[in-house]
């Protein structure tokens, strides 16, 4: 009887962490399909991903833009209307940031923009400042200083780590308390309460590590 209630109590466990792994995927998505800005008078919202390329449409789905990244390199191929442009964006270890772009008759643009959004040097037309604006809010900016530069493999080794330890935590809090107090402890019986602290704290472990798993893959298969 208590070993057919501790299963069912697992498998509830393991349905509410699924649940909230779904949840959580599904707020990071939600968040990126609302990515909307405005360019040449028209409203562009964000429509598709996929491995190596993302897509902005307007409403009516007449224009589009899309970006891509050029091989293994920092550039971006960005498709406005049928003319292609090759971005490159960076951001410095003092916070300013450059945005550099060669149009397709060769004619080259560029931005840069301290921390506080200052324009510090730009060159190119009025139309041409647009085309920058708009690649500094869809091109990602890479760090010079490699200080900010996303680490999914990272992310997710101590994601699954911290995911695993809180759902052993959270099913068996006994023995997880058991294998932290070895040492001092030979026999102990534990309070309600003191397991209900565990299986709480192995909860947010959980989530803690589903979440950097989420944002680890987020990272690796595309901003």
């Amino acid at each position: 009887m208590a070993s057919s209630f501790m299963y069912r109590r697992s498998a509830a466990f393991l349905l509410v962490l699924l649940l909230c792994l779904v949840l959580l995927v599904s707020a990071c998505d939600n968040i990126h399909r609302n990515t909307t800005f405005s360019f040449g008078g028209a409203l562009y919202r964000w429509v598709r991903s996929d491995a190596d390329q993302q897509v902005f449409s307007t409403i009516d789905g007449l224009k589009t833009i899309s970006l891509s990244r050029l091989g293994n390199s920092s550039a971006y191929r960005v498709i406005v209307v049928d003319r292609a442009y090759v971005v490159n964006a960076f951001v410095a270890s003092n916070g300013s940031r450059t945005i550099h772009a060669l149009s397709p008759d060769g004619s080259e643009m560029y931005k840069i923009v301290d921390a506080k959004g200052a324009i510090l040097s730009r060159e190119g037309s009025e139309q041409e400042q647009a085309l920058l604006h708009l690649f500094g809010l869809i091109v990602p900016h890479d760090d010079v200083a490699h200080q900010a530069r996303p680490r999914p493999l990272e992310s997710l080794a101590l994601g699954a780590l911290f995911a695993t330890y809180g759902v052993f935590q959270l099913l068996y809090p006994e023995r997880a308390w058991q294998l932290s107090n070895w040492l001092m402890f030979k026999k102990a019986e534990l309070s309600g309460l003191h397991i209900g602290i565990l299986q709480l704290t192995g909860l947010i472990f959980a989530l803690l590590g589903l979440g950097l798993v989420a944002h680890a893959a987020r990272t690796y298969f595309g901003h």
